[in-house]
């Protein structure tokens, strides 16, 4: 399982992708200051 540490307004929390995932398609920003990631389910690679 591929898991990711990430942070919200109220706190962290993790998101997993199964390990039959072979890329997840992610796009990056700013937002005040802050690095933005979006990541696209809608995207992903299965192996």
């Amino acid at each position: 399982m591929t898991e990711f540490r990430v942070r919200k307004p109220d706190g962290w929390t993790t998101v997993s992708f199964p390990n039959t995932v072979e890329s997840i398609p992610a796009a990056s920003g700013k937002a005040d200051g802050q690095l933005c990631l979006t990541l696209s389910k809608d995207s992903l690679l299965f192996k």
